[in-house]
Formats: structure tokens, C-alpha cells, sequence
């Protein structure tokens, strides 16, 4: 049996990157950590709203 495949991580994105996710954008701030599923970043899509992205 062969062994399983390692998934490997995306690339990480730049400060400040926008992520259009439907009708909404998303500006990524500091990456936070990452694990098994993915990378965290700090992001925000109002000035007075923080919230944890996740991308996979």
C-alpha cells in the first residue's frame, strides 16, 4: 500500500493583499498562524470590523 500524500500549504499572501470572496472584499493583514487546514491572517472588509480568514 502506498503511503499516504503529505498535502503541502498554499503560498502565503502579501500584507495588504484584497481577496474578493462574492460580493464582498476582503483586505488580508498579518498572517497568524496555520495548521493542517490552512493559513490564518488577520483581515478586515470594514474599517471597523476585524475578522480571522482562512484560506485553505
Amino acid at each position: 500500500m502506498a503511503p499516504p500524500k503529505k498535502s503541502t500549504l498554499p503560498k502565503p499572501l502579501p500584507e495588504g493583499f484584497i481577496l474578493t470572496d462574492g460580493k464582498k472584499k476582503w483586505r488580508l493583514g498579518k498572517q497568524i498562524g496555520q495548521g493542517g487546514f490552512g493559513l490564518i491572517y488577520l483581515g478586515r472588509n470594514e474599517p471597523s470590523f476585524c475578522y480571522l480568514p482562512h484560506l485553505d
